[in-house]
């Protein structure tokens, strides 16, 4: 008989409760695989929306269009007409990028856009001192190859490229005081420097202008005199200096503004005591007349012709007023307007004309914060400013040459943390992107720059630790190095460099290593290196402003003499390598700003 089984209270328990876990066991499970799906969405809005955007590294100010009152003030002699125009200021961000390093670190130097789209680096400042070296950047290889020494160092000096494709090296200084009144060219063809007549006048931080005459006219500057209104035309093909008619205002550090048809507009700089708003016309018959001033007074402004006939000055104020930091001058109405607000007010930068129309202002000098690596783009169609991205160093007393290919190489110049600069960065305005290229031989302050026939960028001189220069270098774009070429006569800086007709680059004045500006000018023949001495002008100078003329002469004005700032001006005639005086500006000028009229 089979036996029933007992029944167990604890068996059924035992099975609820196991029954009761299971339970429990799955909705842990089920809780937990939630979670898990919570978990996995979460992080994936995350991984959209946060780490695969791109960083906001561009930024937009927009500032609400509005209009404000026109203020006409008339006088018996001339109507001044003052607007302000707000508009939208944008930021983009672009990138920068070294190119090949000078053999010189410079600032205070000249650099000129030779043929081939190679860049000559003149003078200057470096560690050393003041050089005469030059080198000539090839962009095709990014590098510096060293070309003929200057036959003076110098720095704060013009280079102008004269119609024969040779480049003009003008003044400057040498030491600290000193301005030189030696000018010398720079051949391409054989890299070699060529002493040309000397100026009349030592003067550094002049200003230099070609004339559609092929001549080259310099003005203003400075020298142990003071800030000078001298001008003087320097003539390729005699290589003598002519000195002609003062502007009314001595001037030093002014702005210069050439016209094709060979009229030259000087406006702001330093006469001395002050920072000036005065402006003056030059016109080959007339001489110097009287033009509207700027707004406000401009520390080292730079001033580019626009596409639609107006020019445009960039530059801190000394005037409280100012909140633009820029200012564009109608030559047909005679008035002047301000632009939008710049994304940083700066001096001691550079402006380019881009083959797109636009301005491009690189670099400079802003109080409170020191040199500037920040680099931004003027469109005249819309009036705004745009930030196009930082370069890899900040610097002022640079210089900025536009190949022709569009892209602009920025030289050398002064970095508050590093000293003076060997670096060189190349931009490209058609992608908005900088990249470094070949770094000058020798660092140069206050250096100019000119571009040969050959296409290659002279600069000359320049000042490198209180040392005013005498070498030369040679930028050749396609290769992207700089070489060193002739050594100028005299070191020299704040001088004027002018490319004649004949291809010969002529340098004025400028502070040599005295304790005076020079007079001296030099001639430098591409063809062979080499730097010969011109005629002298007729005052010592630095701080002015060289003009080359159609006919090759070329006008000297203004700039610094003796602690003076002059209001003479001279004429260089390169045929006979004499310089002429000519009228008087009206007002002195140091680094004046010259426009010759189209």
């Amino acid at each position: 008989m089979k036996k029933k089984p007992n029944y167990s209270e604890f068996d059924v328990e035992n099975y609820r409760s196991s029954a009761w876990w299971h339970h429990r066991l799955f909705n842990i499970a089920l809780f937990f695989l939630i979670f898990l799906i919570i978990l996995v969405v979460i992080f994936s809005l995350l991984w959209l929306f946060v780490f695969t955007t791109p960083k906001k590294s561009n930024t937009t100010t927009v500032t609400a269009s509005s209009s404000s009152e026109t203020t006409t003030t008339s006088t018996s002699s001339q109507t001044t007409s003052t607007s302000t125009l707000t508009t939208t200021t944008t930021t983009q961000q672009s990138v920068w990028s070294y190119t090949g390093k000078m053999n010189n670190a410079r600032q205070a130097h000249t650099t000129s856009v030779l043929k081939n789209d190679r860049v000559l680096a003149v003078g200057g400042i470096s560690h050393d001192g003041f050089l005469n070296s030059s080198e000539i950047y090839n962009a095709s290889t990014e590098t510096w190859t060293m070309t003929g020494h200057m036959n003076n160092e110098r720095c704060d000096h013009t280079a102008s490229i004269l119609l024969n494709g040779k480049v003009l090296v003008t003044g400057g200084r040498n030491n600290l005081s000193d301005a030189l009144n030696s000018a010398e060219f720079f051949d391409p063809s054989t890299e070699m420097w060529i002493l040309t007549g000397s100026m009349n006048y030592p003067r550094q931080k002049h200003r230099a202008s070609l004339l559609p005459n092929g001549k080259v006219l310099i003005m203003g500057g400075m020298n142990a005199n003071g800030s000078l209104n001298s001008t003087e035309l320097y003539d390729p093909s005699t290589g003598i200096w002519t000195v002609i008619s003062s502007m009314h205002d001595r001037r030093s550090a002014h702005a210069v503004s050439a016209f094709s048809n060979g009229v030259v507009f000087a406006f702001g700089g330093y006469n001395d005591s002050s920072y000036i708003t005065n402006a003056e016309w030059y016109h080959q018959a007339t001489r110097w007349t009287t033009a509207t001033s700027m707004t406000y007074t401009r520390i080292r402004p730079t001033a580019s012709i626009l596409r639609n006939g107006e020019f445009l000055v960039v530059g801190t104020s000394v005037d409280s007023g100012d909140s633009s930091g820029a200012e564009l001058f109608n030559h047909l109405t005679g008035t002047w307007s301000m632009t939008s607000r710049m994304n940083q007010i700066r001096s001691d930068h550079t402006s380019s004309l881009l083959i797109n129309g636009k301005l491009l202002v690189t670099g400079g000098l802003a109080s409170g914060i020191g040199s500037l690596d920040s680099t931004e783009m003027f469109d005249v169609s819309t009036g705004i400013w745009t930030n196009v991205g930082s370069m890899n160093d900040g610097r002022y007393d640079h210089t900025a040459s536009v190949l022709t290919n569009g892209k602009v190489l920025v030289i050398g110049g002064f970095n508050n943390d590093i000293g003076i600069l060997d670096t060189v960065e190349i931009y490209d305005s058609v992608i908005g992107s900088w990249k470094p290229t070949g770094s000058m031989n020798d660092g140069r302050l206050l250096p100019t720059g000119v571009l040969l026939s050959n296409g290659k960028v002279l600069v000359p001189g320049g000042c490198n630790n209180e040392v005013s220069l005498a070498s030369t270098e040679l930028y050749d774009p396609s290769t992207g190095l700089w070489t060193t070429t002739g050594s100028m006569n005299y070191g020299r800086c704040d001088h004027t460099v002018s490319v004649l007709p004949n291809g010969k680059v002529l340098i004025t004045g400028g502070q040599g290593n005295g304790t005076e500006p020079l007079n001296s000018c030099e001639l430098y023949d591409p063809s062979t290196g080499l730097w010969t001495m011109t005629g002298k002008m007729t005052y010592i100078r630095q701080q002015h402003t060289a003009s080359l003329f159609a006919n090759g002469t070329v006008l000297v004005t203004g700039g610094f003499s003796n602690h003076t700032i002059l209001n003479s001006t001279e004429l260089y005639d390169p045929l006979t390598g004499n310089w002429t005086i000519s009228r008087s500006m009206k007002r002195e000028r140091s680094r004046p700003i010259h426009v010759i009229s189209q």
